[in-house]
């Protein structure tokens, strides 16, 4: 289950906010394939948001961050148990 987000905060338009919001999930939509097949089958139990935190995104910016999340994801679901994975500056804070 997978949820998607663009906060009043940012987005004060109600047309700004639907707009990214199709954005996002047309961007998930196009790239679902990345994630392992017991994600897309639902065997397992899985829920993510993804939130919108800028407001001057074009789509393919949001493309290309979504393919990096899915690969990401993908990459830490799949590694065997006691498999260190490299972390990025941003997984660190």
């Amino acid at each position: 289950m997978f949820g998607f987000i663009a906060p009043k905060k940012l987005f004060r338009r109600a047309v700004d906010r639907n707009r990214v919001k199709r954005w996002i999930r047309e961007a998930f939509r196009l790239n679902q394939h990345l994630l392992p097949v017991s994600i897309q089958t639902n065997t397992i139990g899985f829920h993510a948001v993804f939130i919108a935190i800028s407001n001057n995104l074009s789509y393919k910016e949001i493309e290309v961050q979504m393919v990096s999340l899915l690969q990401s994801l993908t990459d830490r679901l799949t590694a065997t148990p006691g498999t260190r994975l490299t972390r990025t500056p941003k997984d660190r804070d």
